[in-house]
């Protein structure tokens, strides 16, 4: 058996998966919860069988040791290039993008999820790929996109009230690959690149409901990266620019400047985060393009280091996610 002491009395907990004693372990309890790890020992007193397995516990709500992915309903039709999606995983909503490599044919339709299957929404006013967002499935920003032709980016900006899409300001500057984060009243679109010339930039701009209005601008440019957070405590991290093709570095946000923050293990581009409202310290990264491959490598960010989790069923890049719910639950789609 196993229990926990809170500092004045103990509680059961979980067993472990194999009954032992003389066993050898170690661990950590305090207000973020408890993570530990039991290995060795022997089983049977008569008839001893030594132990060579090893356990992890953990009681916190955020943790990669307990992470798994699972294949949830399919999207109506296939769909890459979108961009972030909105919402958490039983509320989501991704759009736009293209629904073919060959001639990469655009999209301007929606697609809602319940937590267990897909169903169609409103359409965007406008085509595009690449978009940044923000918010919730009844109140989500789509920001920028890409279009070919005329091979530009964009300012449009539409919000989504869970049945259809109505223009709104438009930011100052076009751009498409760029992240998003915060809410429909106060959110921040995040670097991304303009055409033409085709060139990646380093500014963000706040979102107020209203209107735009410059933010801190970032140490250095950067374009599909992933991202989330809130207006004055947001991150982004991995992303691509013109030298260093595959970004491992992470920047935090405090609503006027950027530090950095942890490195991650592994260097990607065309990959969103998951995260919401607290994602500077619980942001999650699924799938993206390496170096050398696309990848399902997942990796968790606890506001100081990245921490590999579970990888994806399938590697993809170019995909659209969710953000984590009060459950910890993510979603990613399509790609």
């Amino acid at each position: 058996g196993t229990e926990q002491y809170n500092g004045s009395s103990w509680t059961t907990v979980a067993n472990q998966a194999i009954a032992r004693d003389w066993a050898t372990g170690g661990g950590s309890n305090d207000s973020n919860g408890a993570t530990g790890v039991m290995f060795g020992g022997k089983t049977s007193s008569g008839s001893p069988t030594f132990q060579s397995a090893t356990e992890e516990f953990t009681t916190t709500a955020f943790s990669p040791i307990a992470a798994t992915w699972s294949a949830e309903g399919n999207l109506p039709a296939p769909r890459f290039n979108g961009g972030q999606g909105i919402g958490i995983e039983s509320a989501a909503a991704i759009f736009g993008g293209n629904v073919s490599s060959v001639s990469y044919p655009y999209t301007n339709s929606t697609n809602e999820y319940d937590g267990s299957s897909w169903t169609n929404g409103g359409n965007l006013n406008n085509t595009g790929a690449n978009r940044g967002a923000f918010g919730t499935q009844t109140a989500g920003l789509s920001l920028g996109s890409y279009q070919y032709p005329p091979n530009v980016s964009t300012t449009n900006v539409e919000e989504y009230n869970g049945s259809a899409w109505t223009a709104k300001s438009a930011m100052g500057t076009s751009r498409y690959g760029a992240g998003g984060a915060g809410t429909s009243t106060a959110g921040l679109v995040i670097g991304g690149s303009t055409k033409p010339p085709g060139t990646s930039i380093s500014t963000v701009e706040e979102y107020n409901g209203s209107g735009w209005t410059a933010g801190g601008t970032m140490p250095n440019v950067v374009l599909y990266l992933a991202s989330g957070g809130t207006q004055t405590a947001a991150i982004r991290a991995g992303g691509t620019r013109s030298g260093a093709p595959r970004l491992d570095e992470t920047f935090e946000y405090d609503g006027s400047s950027w530090t950095a923050g942890g490195t991650m293990g592994t260097a990607r581009y065309l990959c969103n985060g998951s995260g919401g409202p607290t994602a500077q310290t619980a942001m999650l990264i699924a799938g993206g393009q390496t170096a050398t491959a696309t990848t399902g490598v997942s990796e968790v960010y606890n506001g100081t280091a990245w921490a590999t989790t579970a990888s994806l069923g399938t590697a993809r890049n170019q995909h659209m996610n969710a953000q984590f719910n009060n459950a910890n639950n993510a979603l990613v789609a399509g790609g």
